[in-house]
């Protein structure tokens, strides 16, 4: 993502011009790719968010049964949509 979306992008260009140069910054690439791992270690995915969302869905429904009165229960389960991320 770091080389797409900003100057980074040079890194890839780069190649064609000077392997040496490329070699340079491929080793400055390799360690702030390092440095944003840790960094955002604790980021959640959007396919992490979905399947969070679809798990709490289902864990939620099991308590609208203990809530007193008559109900009407919808749940929509966006698990059969993609992105797939629960498997069989």
């Amino acid at each position: 993502m770091l080389n797409k979306t900003t100057s980074w992008k040079v890194v890839d260009e780069v190649q064609t011009i000077s392997p040496y140069l490329a070699d340079k910054l491929s080793t400055i690439q390799y360690y702030l790719k390092q440095i944003a791992e840790r960094l955002f270690k604790d980021v959640r995915s959007p396919d992490k968010m979905k399947y969070d969302i679809i798990l709490n869905g289902l864990d939620k429904i099991e308590n609208v049964s203990r809530l007193p009165g008559r109900k009407f229960v919808y749940l929509h389960v966006p698990a059969p949509h993609p992105p797939f991320v629960i498997g069989k």
